[in-house]
């Protein structure tokens, strides 16, 4: 099956949508720790393997996640990323969101994004 990859423009509105407050970047980040996708809203998601039943034709490999972009009257749109893919892109959506939040709530996103990268470094060792 062959995987699409949207543009780094679509990428980036993407992660910039979900990246409104604290809690969804949270939430965001520990996609890549636990391995569980996550439903933000009705027209974003971010799926992993254990998402999709087995037969389903959308399902993507265990290194990958799925961002998911559905507005109503719209076709959905896909974009399979690998997880060092997807931390890169969080890295880079944090660059413009971080400066929203206070020192406390800034060391609690760095340090959540630190152990997200330990888990990466872990299972490429």
């Amino acid at each position: 099956m062959s995987r699409i990859t949207m543009t780094d423009e679509w990428h980036n509105d993407f992660i910039n949508g979900i990246f409104i407050n604290k809690s969804r970047i949270l939430k965001c980040i520990g996609i890549i720790i636990t391995k569980e996708g996550v439903i933000f809203d009705d027209v974003c998601m971010i799926a992993t393997y254990n998402t999709y039943d087995n037969d389903d034709p959308e399902k993507c490999e265990m290194d990958e996640v799925v961002l998911s972009k559905e507005f109503p009257g719209y076709p959905e749109e896909l974009s399979y990323l690998s997880y060092k893919e997807f931390l890169n892109l969080i890295e880079h959506g944090l660059e413009v969101a971080i400066s929203r939040f206070g020192e406390t709530e800034k060391e609690e996103i760095l340090n959540e994004l630190e152990k997200a990268t330990n888990v990466l470094l872990k299972n490429f060792q």
